[in-house]
């Protein structure tokens, strides 16, 4: 045990140098952050309504197909292929992954 407090931290977590780097600061957790209310969260977005109309079975479709077609992500594989032809997914559906 005298090992390790010799070997620990050099000072105490609280301790602030002024010349410690950002990065340094918030990987210690000791950087602050600013959170600001976007303006244009209060604002009606109709695309978004019109999303949250629909049934749930079809949202879940739509992101999936999002998904696949953006990001070459299958969420029932829970795999990022190389490319488009998403070569070794067996489909869309969830059924299709049994």
């Amino acid at each position: 045990m005298r090992r390790d407090l010799e070997q620990g931290l050099p000072r105490l977590p609280t301790y602030d140098d002024a010349e410690e780097e950002e990065d340094d600061r918030q990987a210690l957790g000791k950087a602050r952050t600013a959170y600001v209310t976007a303006d244009d969260l209060d604002e009606e977005d109709a695309a978004l309504d019109e999303f949250n109309a629909l049934p749930a079975d079809e949202r879940l479709r739509r992101v999936v197909q999002h998904l696949r077609d953006e990001h070459h992500y299958c969420f029932w594989c829970k795999f990022t292929y190389p490319d488009d032809t998403m070569d070794g997914c067996p489909g869309l559906t969830e059924e299709d992954h049994d």
